[in-house]
């Protein structure tokens, strides 16, 4: 009998997926940068089931007024985001809050994970990222269904650590 299926997914599967870059496919697990197959399992992403934010993180340690902050977020499989959508950065600065945006990428493929682009605000602060839902037009690569669950959840929010402006 198999170590994994349908029913039992591969140890690495948790341990690996987020960091690997690791996507659940309609062909089964699939490295995201090459598109090789890594485990067949036909029709896996409807096993797995929508996809949903695996990982949130900063592009640099902190930043300078006026730098450009990107914000990584990778989902369990491939996405398409159709609209430009939304992330706020939660900031003890003056100004408060601030939004980075995903633009819209209409590759039929998709891709898995998604740069969150804005300005940084000209003053010190410390930055971090809450829960929060990212509305807006993402849906699944494969079968066009918009996603039910882009959560940033509080563990992810959190693993995202806190950035300053100097």
């Amino acid at each position: 009998m198999g170590l994994w299926g349908y029913n039992k997914l591969p140890l690495w599967k948790n341990q690996q997926k987020q960091q690997d870059g690791i996507v659940a496919t309609d062909k089964g697990f699939e490295d995201a940068r090459t598109g090789e197959v890594l485990v067949a399992i036909q029709n896996l992403s409807a096993v797995e089931g929508p996809a949903v934010v695996a990982s949130v993180t900063f592009d640099k340690a902190s930043y300078a007024q006026g730098d450009t902050i990107n914000v990584l977020v990778t989902f369990t499989e491939r996405a398409i985001v159709h609209v430009p959508v939304n992330l706020t950065i939660t900031s003890t600065g003056v100004s408060g809050n601030f939004v980075v945006t995903a633009p819209a990428f209409n590759a039929l493929s998709g891709q898995n994970v998604y740069t969150f682009t804005a300005t940084v605000p000209a003053e010190t602060a410390v930055l971090s990222i809450a829960t929060q839902t990212i509305a807006g037009g993402i849906f699944d690569a494969l079968d066009t269904r918009p996603f039910s669950n882009t959560l940033v959840s509080a563990p992810l929010a959190a693993a995202a650590g806190t950035r300053s402006i100097a």
